[in-house]
């Protein structure tokens, strides 16, 4: 009995946050329509460099642009269903289809299959995989089931996920693949995620497996429920930089699990699961996003244990089979036919309170401890979290009468809780044993109507009807009977007014005050300085002042919008700027962005830049509290305000795109669809262009206006919300086409695309034809002399560098040491074993009229050259023995597909021998082998000769400076102390 009351219990308190915050903050459905007689599931989402989101179908695939869905023309017989898109920079954009196909888009325009797919499946009816030269070479096949995912890693090699075919990668043009008799769990693979270093994490129907590949060799490591997975139907994933990853799973819900030590991984807190299986997920600002089959999204906060409370969720698709974030922050999910966007975390519910109206809150503020306050009318409320969930606590203060308003709050740098009020004064809270006290020591609080708090430094600042009040603590007292300095501003002349509505301290200690009607007043080394209409403040009644990060003073304005002050000038932002209303009664800096708030929304003012983007209706607020002080930041720059009845926290997206952006999707010529590249030429009678564009910001499509002007053809900017514009019949001349976009009328600093192109005049009607093919013919005759010169000044070069070599060759060959052993070790085969010196003959033989042969060559075969070298080490062996070691690994196909220059390995073993010992107890070891960046290596260790025999070193030289003309390449030499090694660059023909 006590179990089954414990789940019960368990499951209200997983479902209380779900009732009261029912669905997610902004959250906006779009619905695909199918075609006739045909029903459309969405498949996958996927964001593409341009911007697009484009979503994988039954039906084929879409393009969406925050408004309308376009469907991509399929070429040659593409299936309908795709199920996986990946985009590679620089390359393509691969799609995948659920009969294992593989296609990718054309100019981002028209989906074809790529040949590697459809034409192998032709060749293999033909029983000639190899058939067409142009086709990879298929080690295992091709995919045969639907392609689940797609990714590609840091070696560039693309990875393909299918659901009962295994897992494929493609390398080097071959595919391969990975299956369970390769070790892998299950060939039915769900989901694949990237890990370091160039492994791939796939979850499966038995668990998950890294895989790697090691050369050919194929790694796997699976983890099942013995080692800790919850669930061994593993459906998605997502991995983090320091090997841990979320499981979303087929009945256990989510889990975090940690590949490097699964034995440390805890086991979330989140029993029963009641959502279903989860079919997608992603962990992005500890929160945990998961597409549910059952309950819709859910998104989950993350503790520093990595224990998930459930947060908030939105059910009105309620089977989600792909999730998405864009470059905005967004987060679409994605089921049957509908897409769903929301802010994702940018924009959090952190509360849903119960008053008789949402007004009742004037005042918000979020304390040291993480805890928030606020108040509904005369009660004070704080908000702190108990077992995982945000629970309330009424302090109940008499002093404050029923007919008064609590205004403000401030925390001093010991705890305690300033209270200010309409009409009951100023008040201090123990928060601990909930004790307070009305200050009453000096006149002008008491029962006093208190606008705003503040403070800095041990200072407090009191904002009044009344005028402006300094407290500063004195004394060792630290509880709320501590004795306080105060410091009356109401009658000084210098403030400007009495009537205060807000005072900041900013970074540099300075004092602003907001006034009513005499503007911003600064105080500074007990000076008031005042900035009124003559200063540039055209509206002087001031409302709230915040400082953002760079220092620059921001306030607002009662029909004036918001002032910037830099510290030299004021500049004022209204409609024209971007604005959405100039009544702002409350601001707030975190980060870049100053947030400006009025009752129909948000404007977010980038501080840099001046850019304006919004939080509004299309994010679900409609009912923004504007009172001055409900706008509070914590320590890591959330923002914390009211809408409605909900306590909202908004974290500014400092790396997210916060502005619209534009693409020129295509341009037709005569209003067809035509091929045109940037900076195109056109023919005199080719002048009918048109220019189809799009903006793109997904938080705000309906607001996208657009600007655009052709250079050449007009001068001013031509405000539209139009997508395409048609010039006909243009003059010959050079244009730019240019297209801008923006939220507002404010165009300043915004993105903008553009297109050139050149008109041509009649070319036969040009002077400059004719000057053009007489410098044309000029240049062309100078350009032949000038190549005829350098092509016989190369000849010789090469020529003289040729001799040189066969001299040095000739040289060391007729060398009397040379020939001296030679002969000796002849002797000695004739008396010892007269069949071997025959053969010993017939390599010197060989070795000799291969030098003759080759020498007058510029190049040989590495297979002619290595037969050389052959004869060689055979001649030298025979002297050293086992002292002298050759080990060579190169292929006869690669003997037979590069070419070096003649006797070039020769001299380089002759350098070894000449210049190192070589004897029993120290032998001489040489390799020859062809590196991964295709180059003949030549490595030999190092033990110098006591007494170096002379050189000239004009060998090596001699075959650098070879290289050098005949295909400009280096020659690499490198010497460690332990190995001599040259790398020579190998040569195709």
């Amino acid at each position: 009995m006590t179990i089954v009351l414990r789940n019960i219990i368990i499951c209200c308190c997983l479902c209380i946050p779900v009732f009261s915050l029912a669905q997610i903050a902004g959250a906006k459905i779009y619905t695909l329509s199918p075609d006739e007689n045909s029903t459309l599931n969405i498949k996958t989402l996927y964001q593409i460099k341009q911007g697009y989101i484009l979503a994988g179908t039954t039906n084929g695939l879409y393009r969406f642009d925050g408004i309308n869905f376009t469907r991509f023309d399929q070429l040659f017989n593409v299936p309908d269903t795709v199920t996986a898109i990946l985009e590679i920079p620089g390359k393509d954009v691969l799609i995948g289809f659920s009969n294992g196909s593989i296609g990718r888009l054309v100019n981002y325009n028209a989906i074809e299959l790529i040949p590697l797919t459809n034409q192998s499946r032709e060749a293999e009816k033909r029983n000639d995989t190899k058939s067409d030269q142009a086709i990879p070479y298929l080690e295992e096949g091709y995919p045969k089931a639907a392609i689940t995912k797609i990714l590609e890693d840091e070696n560039n090699v693309v990875w393909f996920a299918t659901a009962g075919d295994g897992l494929w990668y493609y390398k080097n043009n071959i595919f391969y693949r990975i299956d369970d008799l390769d070790g892998l769990s299950d060939n039915y693979v769900y989901d694949i995620s990237l890990l370091p270093p160039n492994r791939v994490l796939a979850s499966t129907d038995n668990g998950i497996d890294i895989c790697s590949y090691v050369g050919a060799s194929k790694v796997i490591k699976t983890f099942t429920s013995k080692d800790g997975i919850h669930d061994n139907i593993v459906r998605c994933l997502y991995s983090d930089d320091n090997a841990n990853i979320w499981l979303g799973m087929q009945d256990a819900g989510i889990q975090y699990y940690n590949i490097e030590a699964p034995a440390a991984t805890d086991s979330l807190k989140q029993t029963p699961w009641i959502y279903g299986q989860v079919n997608s997920l992603f962990y992005n600002s500890s929160h945990v996003f998961a597409a549910t089959e059952e309950k819709g999204l859910i998104v989950f906060n993350i503790s520093e244990n990595n224990n998930i409370t459930l947060q908030y969720h939105d059910d009105r698709i309620a089977k989600i089979s792909c999730m998405l974030l864009d470059k905005e922050g967004n987060v679409w999910a994605a089921g049957n036919n509908q897409l769903m966007r929301t802010a994702g975390t940018a924009l959090e519910p952190v509360y849903t309170f119960q008053s008789d109206e949402s007004d009742d809150l004037h005042t918000l503020l979020y304390v040291k401890n993480g805890d928030l306050w606020f108040n509904k009318k005369q009660k004070l409320i704080r908000l702190a979290k108990s077992n995982g969930i945000l629970q309330e606590k009424e302090y109940n203060i008499k002093s404050i009468n029923r007919h008064s308003d609590i205004t403000s709050l401030y925390e001093d740098e010991n705890g305690n809780i300033w209270i200010g009020t309409m009409g009951s004064g100023l008040i201090i809270l123990d928060p601990i044993t909930g004790k307070h006290r009305v200050v009453k020591e000096d006149s002008l609080l008491i029962n006093g109507s208190i606008l705003s708090l503040s403070g800095k430094n041990g200072m407090i600042w009191i904002a009044s009807l009344e005028g402006a009040v300094s407290c500063e603590a004195i004394g060792n007292e630290t509880g709320i009977y501590q004795k306080i300095k105060y410091k009356n501003y109401a009658y000084d002349k210098s403030l400007g007014s009495k009537y205060v509505y807000d005072i900041l301290t900013d970074s540099k200690n300075r004092v602003w005050f907001a006034t009513d009607g005499k503007g911003i007043s600064m105080l500074e080394n007990n000076e008031f300085i005042n900035y009124d209409k003559l200063a540039g403040i055209e509206n002087e009644v001031v409302y709230k002042i915040a400082e953002d990060n760079m220092g620059q003073i921001w306030f607002s304005t009662n029909s004036k919008g918001i002032i910037k002050y830099d510290g030299k000038t004021f500049r004022g932002y209204g409609l024209e700027q971007g604005l959405t209303d100039v009544n702002i009664t409350s601001l707030a800096a975190s980060g870049s962005y100053l947030l400006a708030a009025h009752r129909s929304g948000i404007d977010l003012v980038n501080i840099h830049n001046g850019n304006i983007s919004y939080l509004d209706s299309e994010q679900g607020l409609g009912n923004i509290n504007t009172d001055p002080n409900t706008f509070t930041v914590d320590r890591l720059g959330n923002i914390f305000f009211a809408n409605g009845f909900t306590i909202y926290k908004y974290k500014p997206r400092f790396l997210q795109q916060q502005m619209p952006s534009v693409v020129i999707d295509k341009i037709q010529l005569f209003l067809k669809d035509t091929l045109i590249n940037n900076g195109q030429l056109f023919a005199a009678d080719e002048n009918n262009l048109s220019f189809y564009y799009t903006g793109l910001f997904y938080a705000e499509p309906g607001k996208i206006q657009y600007q655009y002007k052709l250079e050449g053809y007009m001068t001013e900017w031509k405000t539209t919300k139009d997508r395409i514009q048609n010039f006909p019949i243009l003059p010959p001349g050079v244009y730019t086409f240019k297209v801008r976009v923006s939220l507002n009328q404010n165009f300043t600093n915004t993105p903008e695309a553009s297109f050139s192109f050149t008109i041509e005049e009649p070319f036969w009607k040009q002077l400059w034809f004719i000057l053009l093919a007489i410098a044309l013919l000029a240049a062309t005759l100078f350009f032949i002399i000038k190549q005829r010169e350098s092509a016989i000044e190369k000849y010789n070069r090469l020529e003289r560098e040729k001799i040189q070599s066969q001299l040095e060759t000739l040289r060391n060959q007729i060398n009397p040491h040379f020939l001296f052993n030679s002969f000796n070790t002849l002797i000695s085969e004739i008396e010892n074993n007269p069949d071997k010196a025959v053969k010993y003959v017939e390599h010197l033989s060989d070795f000799y009229r291969n030098i003759v042969v080759h020498k007058e060559k510029d190049l040989i075969s590495l297979e002619e050259e290595i037969n050389i070298l052959t004869d060689y080490i055979f001649i030298q062996q025979k002297r050293y023995e086992n002292a002298l070691q050759f080990e060579m690994n190169i292929s006869v196909p690669d003997q037979r597909a590069y070419y070096v220059v003649p006797l070039a390995l020769q001299l380089l073993f002759e350098n070894a021998i000449k210049h190192n010992v070589v004897s029993v107890d120290e032998p001489l070891h040489i390799q020859l082998f062809i590196n991964d960046e295709k180059q003949l290596v030549v490595r030999n260790n190092i033990k110098e000769k006591f007494q170096p025999e002379k050189g000239s070193s004009m060998g090596l030289q001699n075959i650098q400076k070879r290289y050098q003309l005949i295909c400009s390449k280096a020659v690499i030499v490198e010497n460690d102390e332990y190995f001599f090694t040259v790398k020579i660059p190998l040569i195709t023909k």
